[in-house]
């Protein structure tokens, strides 16, 4: 007989915020280092496709799509949908959820006792996430926006320019409202990235207070050693000035509200730059999808591993 894993943990905050560090720091937690599951949501709306899960047909159907999932399959995930709709009592959604990711967790580190996820998206779709696990806890990172935008663009799927990329920032920024009745319940913890590189001990001990987790003096000297701390404020000396200009005319509001420094106080961004900005992020997120949706399949046939998201 399966029961619901106690209480995930969801690492969120905008792509490129440093969310897979973090998450490096609480691999020996009991949830273990927080990976990328990034169904949860997508089949969250489908489910009207796949009710009642109590009928196994429809159970298996989803279990089985689930797993056929590019960020499952690079899990090798090997669960049977038989047996785990056997040991379940409860056959819901968040049920599925927990058996495939708690699996995951497990195979990363056998003592955890439930699961961590950091699938940035997520921070989008708070409302969904706490209809699903009422009981979940947040860590949310936040990252010089203009730090983001310079990692964003070298990654095939993110924004082609800083001005796509400082609204992307900005929206997730917004978002970060929603979070706040939940850090005065004590189940959200808000983080600044700089501040965990400029004094990791000090953040990583508050991170394990908030888990209410141990961290021993040897393992904290361990995770400190991992720290990289000057790994912020390259946008001083990689970001070109118009560039900066251009992000700051999106998103200087947001950066001055989270305590950054703002040098350019100026209007929007002229409509024939938006034009041209929105119709190149167009071009790369369409040769991106083409390559993920058509030749990644065809890779796969072949057996090569899924390309990156």
């Amino acid at each position: 007989m399966t029961t619901l894993s106690p209480s995930p943990l969801f690492v969120v905050g905008c792509p490129r915020s440093g969310t897979t560090f973090l998450s490096s720091l609480l691999r020996d937690s009991s949830f273990g280092a927080p990976f990328e599951s990034q169904f949860i949501i997508k089949y969250h709306n489908r489910l009207p496709y796949y009710e009642p899960l109590d009928d196994f047909g429809n159970f298996s159907q989803l279990f089985r799509a689930i797993l056929r999932e590019r960020a499952i399959r690079q899990r090798r995930v090997e669960l049977d949908p038989a047996k785990v709709f056997a040991d379940l009592d409860d056959k819901s959604y968040r049920a599925v959820v927990d058996a495939i990711c708690f699996e995951i967790s497990r195979q990363r580190k056998e003592d955890v006792r439930s699961w961590g996820d950091k699938t940035p998206e997520y921070t989008l779709h708070l409302e969904s996430l706490l209809s699903l696990f009422s009981d979940s806890r947040f860590i949310y990172l936040t990252r010089d926006g203009r730090d983001v935008a310079l990692s964003l663009m070298k990654k095939s799927w993110g924004p082609s320019n800083v001005y796509s990329s400082a609204l992307m920032w900005k929206d997730y920024i917004e978002k970060k409202a929603a979070f706040r009745p939940l850090e005065a319940a004590g189940r959200a913890l808000f983080l600044r990235y700089e501040r965990l590189l400029q004094d990791p001990a000090a953040e990583i001990v508050r991170i394990y207070q908030y888990l209410d987790e141990p961290c021993p003096q040897s393992e904290l000297e361990r995770l400190v050693a991992t720290t990289i701390r000057s790994n912020f404020d390259k946008w001083k000396h990689e970001m070109s000035e118009r560039q900066r200009e251009t992000f700051e005319r999106v998103a200087a509001d947001a950066l001055q509200a989270e305590g950054y420094e703002v040098k350019y106080d100026l209007g929007p961004v002229s409509a024939g730059k938006v034009a041209r900005y929105t119709a190149g992020n167009w071009v790369k997120s369409s040769l991106h999808l083409t390559r993920l949706n058509i030749l990644d399949p065809f890779f796969q046939l072949f057996g090569r591993e899924p390309l990156e998201r």
